[in-house]
């Protein structure tokens, strides 16, 4: 018993820290704007109308994302409310369950050692942690592929349910963000086995059972969904959101081929220098299931139309498992890492510079303001960063892997206790709903116009929101004697006349305005 508990203990530490570190002040700032709040809200409408198989937002059916994430948030909110704790919690849980999917597979293809070390990188990757607290579902749809390649593994090493779980997960991750869960872990396990020249143990995956089982849990929500609400809504969830997401662009979010390049330069930090041994590992004959999966990943979605930075997350695990076994294999003898160890100083700069200009070119004032805040933490990590790469030019690989982790561990903690309750202050939009909600009793019409999606979670109203101006004119002259409220920024009031000429201002708060029409006024209207 206690040498399988010395064995474990590093891994249990590993997973256990990670948890503790996603759930560290989770609560403690605003949700953002775009994707946190809209999701938040699409939960709450779950519980608004109770009904659990059509998602909305705004008060309007929204055929976006298949719903076992918005399910899980729902069903925490039900009994503990909605917060900005429970709204992240779930990614914060599976980006931990990750940590251990990835360390096991460390585990599985390498070494005992090789799988902790695998967990400890991905856990401390500067993008993994900021997805893994956010209430989005990436860190969701990448543990369930991790689990889908893990079935697969166990599979392909002789255990046939192993692959009755691969499509049990596949189906789960499609439940969570759509058939890219199952997908990208098909691509990789077809180009694993070509690489392998072993295309021919397709035969023994046991496809009529397999599939069945990932028809029942990741398509039945489909089939439903169309049942209720017919072809619109398989050309939206499935045509647009994820068809047209590859071959096509969903709303401007474009970018060119070499867009997640820099993603991965940043984001990878403060492991991604390390990569560079990955050529030395591989030419030793190490399991090339990792190389295999990232390039998998990195062409798929380099080579789709549509483009955001955390669509690549899943190249982090295993990223770490082929890092974490390069670490492994030249412990003792760091020759082989010298040269990523010399590059890390360098990405430092590169981040702190790519920092600097990200603040300064869209939110130049408040940039300035936080910049004395983020210097510490930014000083932080590159203590952590400068002192592993001392450590592993000087041949001591276990201390620089220390100082890279604790670098990175204290980072991230500043950021979340120091940096973001000061950028927090520079974030107006909660306060901003919490006094458009106090104006309305529930029975005008409520009108916002150029408002972030902050404004429909933080007041708990829907609103009929619009970022052109003739809708709103619409919208006020169509209300007749009823009374309006509106919510618009200051500077863009202009563009509503004549349509408000007649609104009176209830209240003006940090560039917002909330106007309200009288019940028994009628604007009169071209």
């Amino acid at each position: 018993m206690w040498n399988r508990l010395h064995e474990w203990w590093p891994y249990l530490a590993v997973v256990a820290g990670t948890l503790a570190l996603n759930l560290a002040g989770l609560g403690a700032s605003k949700l953002w704007d775009q994707d946190e709040t809209k999701y938040a809200q699409v939960a709450r409408e779950i519980l608004w109308t109770g009904d659990w198989l059509t998602l909305r937002w705004n008060g309007d059916p929204w055929f976006v994302h298949p719903p076992l994430y918005f399910w899980l948030v729902a069903a925490t909110a039900r009994f503990f409310g909605l917060t900005e704790f429970t709204a992240r919690v779930w990614s914060a849980v599976f980006g931990a369950g990750a940590v251990a999917l990835t360390a096991l597979l460390g585990r599985a293809w390498f070494s005992p050692r090789a799988g902790w070390l695998a967990g400890l990188v991905v856990a401390t990757t500067l993008q993994w942690f900021a997805q893994s607290r956010l209430a989005v579902f990436d860190s969701v749809l990448v543990f369930w592929m991790l689990g889908t390649l893990l079935g697969f593994w166990t599979g392909y090493r002789g255990r046939r349910t192993g692959y009755l779980a691969a499509f049990v997960c596949a189906g789960l991750g499609t439940l969570t963000k759509g058939p890219v869960a199952a997908v990208l872990p098909g691509l990789a396990a077809l180009a694993y086995l070509a690489w392998r020249r072993e295309l021919r143990r397709l035969r023994e995956i046991p496809w009529a059972a397999g599939l069945a089982l990932y028809g029942l849990v990741g398509l039945s929500w489909y089939a439903a969904g169309y049942l209720r609400h017919g072809a619109p809504f398989l050309r939206s969830v499935l045509g647009y959101y994820t068809v047209h997401r590859f071959v096509g662009v969903v709303e401007n979010q474009a970018g060119p081929l070499w867009y997640y390049v820099p993603v991965l330069l940043l984001g990878g930090l403060p492991w991604n220098a390390l990569w560079l041994a990955w050529p030395h590992l591989f030419r030793r004959g190490g399991e090339p299931m990792p190389l295999v999966w990232c390039a998998v990943v990195f062409v798929f979605f380099s080579a789709a139309g549509t483009k955001l930075p955390n669509y690549v997350l899943a190249f982090y695990p295993l990223a770490a498992v082929a890092t974490g076994a390069a670490l492994d294999a030249f412990w003792d003898r760091p020759g082989k890492l010298r040269w990523g160890f010399a590059a890390l100083a360098g990405l430092w700069v590169l981040f702190c510079a790519a920092v600097a200009a990200y603040g300064l070119w869209l939110y130049p004032a408040e940039s300035r303001a936080v910049f004395p805040v983020v210097a510490v933490p930014l000083l932080v990590f590159g203590a952590g960063v400068l002192g592993g790469a001392a450590f592993g030019l000087r041949g001591n690989t276990g201390a620089a892997v220390t100082a890279l982790a604790s670098g990175a561990v204290a980072f991230f903690l500043l950021l979340a206790w120091q940096v973001m309750p000061e950028v927090d202050r520079h974030r107006p939009h909660r306060e901003v709903a919490h006094a458009a909600a106090a104006w309305t009793r529930g029975d005008e019409v409520r009108v916002a116009y150029w408002v972030p999606n902050s404004l429909v979670f933080y007041s708990g109203r829907t609103w009929r929101a619009y970022l052109d101006p003739e809708p709103v004119r619409r919208e006020v002259c169509a209300a007749g004697a009823r009374r309006v409220v509106l919510v618009a920024p200051q500077a863009r009031l202009q563009e509503l006349r004549p349509a408000v000429d007649g609104f009176r201002t209830l209240q003006e708060l940090r560039g917002w305005k909330v106007l309200e029409k009288p019940e028994g006024r009628v604007v009169r209207c071209p």
